[in-house]
């Protein structure tokens, strides 16, 4: 049985769409959403921090309720990068804002990437992650830290021994 040009076109045809279609369904999937872990207790995460790899600073502007809020959010962020317990670490930084998206950097450069991009880096490090809210809980990869209207310079602090 011959084909003809027509059907081997049509053919042809079809299995290009077919790849592309595959392609763009697997490039398009939305990176893995922000994983904590499991809660755990202060001492523990610490000792966690320790000793990771990587450790990201996130400041989440997203939804903060007033000014004052998000410049402690942003103040937080800003007093855990200068403890003592980071120096010499890999520390980098997030801020996820509602209008710019997310900022993600180190001290040598800047992106701007998706916020939902940014959030799936989390789950390969730890993160210090600031938010508005009145308490700290501890995750085997993260510390959610609240941050509220009223805030003292400096709380944000993290040191070993």
């Amino acid at each position: 049985m011959k084909l003809s040009n027509t059907a081997k076109n049509t053919i042809v045809a079809l299995i290009v769409i077919v790849v592309v279609a595959c392609l763009a369904l697997f490039y398009s999937q939305e990176p893995a959403p922000f994983d904590k872990g499991a809660e755990i207790n202060g001492e523990t995460f610490i000792h966690l921090l320790e000793n990771a790899e990587t450790i990201y600073i996130v400041m989440d502007i997203r939804n903060v309720s007033n000014n004052s809020t998000k410049k402690n959010i942003l103040q937080c962020g800003v007093d855990f990068a200068s403890s003592t317990g980071l120096v010499g670490r890999n520390v980098r930084y997030m801020a996820l804002d509602p209008e710019e998206g997310c900022i993600v950097g180190d001290f040598d450069s800047t992106s701007v990437e998706s916020i939902p991009g940014c959030l799936g880096k989390l789950n390969d490090a730890m993160s210090l992650y600031v938010t508005e809210g009145d308490e700290t809980k501890y995750y085997t990869k993260a510390a959610v830290v609240g941050v509220g209207e009223y805030y003292n310079i400096g709380t944000c602090d993290i040191s070993y021994g």
